[in-house]
């Protein structure tokens, strides 16, 4: 199982600017220089990362989407595609009776809603909603 590992460091690029103290200037621009070195000689990795501030109130959902995604890297049987069902079961009784009907089925029940003054489009889709 994969787990939260400290193994970057990240510097915002604005806490790299002149001080006008003259010491820690000098290790700014040391460290701007070896920076700048490294991406030259290709040393760097091309990929781009995502930073989240660990005091953000969604970090423990990031940090856990992390891990889960690195579990699946790691274990590609293990990991479960999931489609979003937006919340039905589908192996319910009463879902696949009502999702099963045939969109003309719903006809009278729309005349119904319809006669009550609702506005409803004259469409099967419309319709098959209605009941869904």
């Amino acid at each position: 199982m994969a787990e939260f590992e400290e193994k970057f460091l990240v510097i915002n690029w604005k806490y790299l600017q002149d001080t006008g103290d003259a010491l820690k200037d000098l290790h700014i621009g040391r460290l701007k220089r070896a920076i700048q070195q490294l991406e030259m000689d290709k040393l760097l990795p091309d990929n781009k990362y995502y930073i989240c501030n660990e005091d953000e109130p969604y970090a423990k959902k990031v940090i856990d989407t992390i891990l889960n995604g690195e579990n699946n890297k790691a274990n590609p049987v293990e990991a479960e595609v999931k489609p979003d069902n937006g919340g039905l079961d589908f192996t319910d009784k009463e879902i696949k009776h009502i999702l099963g009907r045939p969109c003309f089925q719903f006809i009278g029940w729309s005349q119904a809603i319809r006669n009550l003054g609702y506005p409803l489009a004259r469409k099967a889709e419309e319709e098959q909603s209605l009941g869904i």
